[in-house]
């Protein structure tokens, strides 16, 4: 999986360093937000990369979806290399800044799924299968099948499940749904994490690390 690109805004300031330019490369904003909604953090921060990292045990997984029931929607993040675009924020910029996740990802590209499949249908055993969803943020779109737009990770391998439950792109992976592990996570161009898994509680806080060092 790529890694996350820095903000364009965090990359134009890298840039002003040592500028008299430098206070305006960033644009302020109208209100801040964070704090109205109450979103400043108190206790563990990690800046976004090493936050993702820590994440991604909660990652969606093939188990995931085989829980899903006829009828049910579940919502994601998805957290795509251009996340610092959509969920950049000036005032979120070092570890004294850090706010709760939910504020923090609050403009994040998300996926709905939805099991479209009828309880006969269900019974068929093909968890895969009629499974739609509908994709806004960085990047849009629906469609009947999720697969066409999530990939699968088993042991460092980037996968494909196709319609048929046949699974492609290694030559000693597993080869259908049936023999993928059940905790093998989805991700699309970075984790993806369900929503309630996000916004948990226990999590650290997150902030922006706006220059190369190590925090």
């Amino acid at each position: 999986m790529p890694p996350l690109k820095k903000p364009a805004a965090l990359a134009a300031k890298a840039k002003a360093k040592g500028t008299k330019k430098e206070e305006a490369v960033l644009k302020k904003p109208a209100a801040k937000e964070a704090d109205k909604e109450g979103g400043k953090g108190k206790g563990r921060a990690l800046s976004i990369d090493k936050w993702l990292e820590a994440l991604r045990p909660y990652s969606l997984t093939v188990a995931d979806i085989e829980k899903l029931k006829p009828g049910e929607e579940l919502t994601c993040y998805v957290f795509d290399r251009n996340v610092g675009d959509m969920c950049f924020h000036e005032d979120n910029q070092g570890r004294a800044n850090a706010c709760r996740p939910v504020n923090f990802f609050r403009n994040c590209t998300r996926v709905n799924l939805n099991n479209n499949r009828t309880p006969e249908e269900e019974a068929a055993g093909e968890p895969w299968r009629k499974i739609s969803y509908s994709m806004y943020g960085s990047m849009e779109g629906e469609g009947p099948d999720f697969t066409e737009t999530l990939d699968i990770c088993v042991d460092g391998n980037d996968l494909r499940v196709k319609p048929d439950g046949k699974v492609t792109g290694g030559a000693k992976m597993p080869k259908h749904w049936s023999q993928l592990p059940k905790d093998a996570a989805f991700f699309c161009r970075g984790p993806v994490i369900p929503e309630d898994r996000v916004e948990m509680k226990s999590h650290p806080d997150v902030y922006w690390q706006d220059s190369d060092e190590e925090d």
